[in-house]
């Protein structure tokens, strides 16, 4: 039973990453890019990823990756991170 939770898990967590679109720092919009950094000024952004109209910053810190969702303009949806 414990497996095949564990392969459901999996399963999930490949279809919600299929869901983002990977993209350039290039095509993030300004407003995002400096709210991210003024949250985490000595971090960078390993991918950005658009996810639903909303533009999502993974990153590192402290060796485990982290990440953060911004709305277009530059608002704070939500944080991701991992424990």
């Amino acid at each position: 039973m414990k497996y095949i939770l564990m392969i459901l898990i999996v399963i999930c967590a490949f279809q919600l990453n299929a869901m983002a679109q990977k993209m350039t720092e290039e095509t993030v919009p300004t407003s995002v890019k400096n709210s991210f950094t003024s949250m985490f000024k000595n971090t960078t952004v390993t991918q950005w990823q658009l996810d639903n109209g909303n533009y999502e910053a993974t990153y590192m810190k402290d060796g485990v990756e982290n990440a953060v969702v911004y709305s277009a303009d530059g608002k704070l949806v939500h944080y991701k991170n991992t424990i």
